[in-house]
């Protein structure tokens, strides 16, 4: 499923950044798993970049260096260059092709093998011929010599220092190499319709202990303006290094220590400034679209009676939101969700003192699981929760509906003795303070309808009852949300 939406408001600000003066090298910045590369070749497609570059044409060379880590310095080059070879045949790109006559090749055969065909012609020689031909050997060793000697002695010190050039130019891994493919690629690129453009993917993929060497090695083998003349290697126009800017960040001063200058290594990557990819408006406008799509597995009841069930107190949508606005969600994530056929109703947990019990009758129990299987696993639902209640710590609650939520989440906590009778309230100590629970069920399905909380007062039989208003803020919210999530996975619900 394609949300094409995603990427129009990012695709006005890349336009911008692409098109600057003299802006041959870009760093394009976004965090891991929004959408960078699906954005990337996207707009470089020739039907959008029609519409968006009003007829400017880049032809992009989409490279992927994550296989490169388990190769040497010296190879990570030849492979470059297999990539760019197997691109030109998937683009249709046609090498050029010169036909040479017999009168053009004929010079170039004789001056190479003189000798032969001397030999050659003298063995047809009647009589003298043969005899002359058995001893050429020791003919040709001579001449060979004279001829090594000849240009030797007439080597200028311009032919010495062109000499040596050649040897370094040709020598594979040197940083200067422009051997015979290095050149055909780069007249081919000239050729070739459209301004190539070298995009160089997945950096995000590469162990941390290979990203630095990577990029060194492109670093030092794309800068070769000084000594070809061209603004980058094989004749791309520009460059483009897709990646987390700020996870670079982190992996450098986590290898070389916090004191290293870490703007002084990276902007020799860029020319004007990193583009920072941000989406996160527009993904957080398909959150609905995404729940809408969910399926539910069930032969007896309808599937708008489990879109209710999972989904209409908002309490899902409203967390996703929140992940997304703190950068804890990623559009990968969020999207492996479209579509998905969910079972967790059908689920029981087995609760410490009532039994086995059906989790739909505690929905939010439903809703929690659903947001494990978004954020992977167990382990990273508690690192959430924890930057969470650092996040969104402030005075005011966000989203309005906390105390709701809280107060359901509560009840799952503290509600083990009274989840499926008749009473409506009980009082329960968290922490330091003592909270009574109001609850209401559902005559019918026992699923649990509506949750208060007050704080504790005791009338003169010493019997405690609803007190005064209790002020649920973010971090009791939090707080709770993450007992709970540890209770269900204590009772086997939540892996």
């Amino acid at each position: 499923m394609r949300f094409d939406q995603i990427f129009e408001y990012p695709i006005k600000e890349f336009v911008k950044h692409l098109e600057q003066e003299n802006n041959e090298r870009i760093v394009f910045s976004g965090k891991y798993g929004s959408g960078k590369t699906t954005f990337i070749k996207d707009f470089f497609e020739d039907k959008n970049q029609q519409q968006i570059l009003e007829g400017k044409k880049y032809r992009p060379f989409h490279l992927f260096p994550v296989s490169y880590s388990i190769a040497s310095n010296e190879d990570i080059i030849r492979y470059i260059k297999f990539d760019l070879i197997i691109q030109f045949l998937i683009q249709g790109i046609t090498l050029e092709e010169i036909k040479l006559g017999i009168i053009d090749t004929l010079p170039q055969y004789v001056k190479k093998d003189l000798l032969k065909i001397a030999k050659t012609i003298i063995s047809m020689v009647p009589k003298i011929g043969k005899d002359v031909v058995e001893h050429a050997e020791e003919l040709n060793e001579l001449v060979k010599l004279f001829f090594e000697y000849h240009q030797e002695a007439n080597k200028t010190d311009g032919d010495k220092m062109l000499q040596y050039l050649n040897k370094i130019r040709s020598g594979q891994g040197s940083i200067y190499e422009n051997d015979v493919i290095t050149q055909i690629i780069s007249r081919t690129m000239k050729k070739a319709k459209g301004e190539p453009i070298l995009i160089i993917d997945d950096l995000d993929r590469l162990d941390p202990e290979h990203t630095f060497r990577i990029l060194n090695v492109f670093a030092a083998h794309f800068d070769t303006e000084l000594y070809s003349g061209e603004k980058n290697k094989f004749g791309f126009e520009k460059i483009i290094l897709v990646c987390d800017f700020k996870n670079i960040r982190r992996i450098f001063h986590n290898k070389y220590g916090r004191d290293v200058d870490f703007v002084g290594y990276v902007d020799k990557f860029y020319s004007s400034d990193v583009y920072h990819f941000d989406n996160t408006r527009a993904v957080s406008g398909i959150v609905s679209q995404v729940l809408a799509s969910l399926t539910f597995e069930d032969d007896e009841m309808p599937n708008a009676h489990y879109q209710m069930l999972y989904l209409g107190n908002d309490f899902v949508r409203d967390i996703l939101q929140m992940l997304l606005k703190v950068d804890l969600l990623s559009l990968r994530s969020l999207i492996k969700l479209y579509g998905k056929r969910i079972t967790y109703h059908k689920d029981k947990i087995i609760l410490p003192r009532e039994g086995d019990r059906y989790a739909a009758t505690l929905p939010m129990t439903l809703q929690l699981k659903l947001l494990t299987y978004v954020l992977a696993d167990v382990e990273s639902y508690y690192s959430v929760m924890d930057r969470c209640s650092l996040a969104f710590n402030g005075e005011d609650p966000e989203p309005a509906s906390y105390d709701i939520y809280a107060a359901h989440l509560f009840h799952i906590l503290a509600g083990d003795d009274y989840f499926f009778r008749n009473i409506t309230g009980y009082p329960y100590k968290f922490g330091e303070d003592e909270i009574y629970v109001e609850f209401k069920n559902d005559f019918g399905s026992g699923v649990v309808q509506s949750v208060n909380l007050s704080k504790v007062k005791y009338n003169d039989a010493g019997k405690p009852e609803k007190g005064d208003y209790y002020r649920i803020t973010p971090a009791f919210f939090w707080k709770v949300m993450k007992a709970v999530v540890e209770k269900l996975e204590r009772l086997g619900y939540i892996a």
